[in-house]
């Protein structure tokens, strides 16, 4: 073979391998957008890597933020149908009478998340505009090298006068602030939310 017919064969496979590496990264990129689930109060299926539970009840129960900062946060309201869906999920230290649950849960592939105290960076907002913080500490489900952190949050279901902040109008907001240099993630559930089991 001569210099001519070497060279246009390496420019060839140079430009084949270039086309195929850019057809499956713009796949991979198609992928990952589609697993974004929508942003504020919208229902939102739970990510790959996420410790969510999975099933119907806990689709309708779960919030995600946009994944600013390559930093996706997702809650679920924990109700007792949503626990009997996934019987792997890890049972939150919770007495459901007196309070709400939350399965928060973080990933990301470029920021360390090990950092952050979650109960300590996270607020409830109820209907009323009262913020309640979590009470006592962040129950850990999962936590792998700082990349796919998720556990409970519990806070008071009593608000202002005895009241049920997950009944009524309106809507509770839980606000996740400072991760990923983002100053606060609003996920937001409308009101009335499923009732406390008996």
């Amino acid at each position: 073979m001569n210099k001519t017919t070497v060279l246009i064969v390496i420019l060839i496979t140079v430009l084949a391998a270039s086309w195929v590496a850019l057809s499956i990264g713009g796949r991979q990129n198609q992928t990952l957008d589609q697993a974004q689930p929508p942003g504020n109060g919208e229902p939102a299926a739970p990510l790959p890597n996420a410790a969510t539970p999975q099933g119907g009840a806990s689709a309708k129960l779960t919030r995600s933020d946009k994944g600013e900062g390559n930093v996706n946060i997702s809650a679920t309201f924990i109700t007792g149908e949503v626990l009997e869906e996934d019987p792997s999920l890890t049972k939150p230290d919770y007495n459901p009478q007196n309070e709400v649950a939350f399965l928060v849960a973080m990933n990301t592939h470029m920021v360390d998340l090990a950092g952050y105290k979650i109960e300590e960076i996270t607020v409830l907002k109820d209907a009323g505009g009262n913020e309640h913080k979590p009470e006592g500490r962040w129950q850990s489900v999962q936590d792998e090298a700082g990349h796919h952190r998720s556990g409970y949050l519990k806070f008071k279901r009593a608000g202002a006068g005895g009241k049920d902040i997950t009944q009524g109008e309106g809507s509770l907001t839980l606000t996740v602030k400072g991760v990923a240099d983002i100053a606060r993630r609003d996920l937001v559930w409308e009101l009335p939310l499923p009732a406390a089991e008996k």
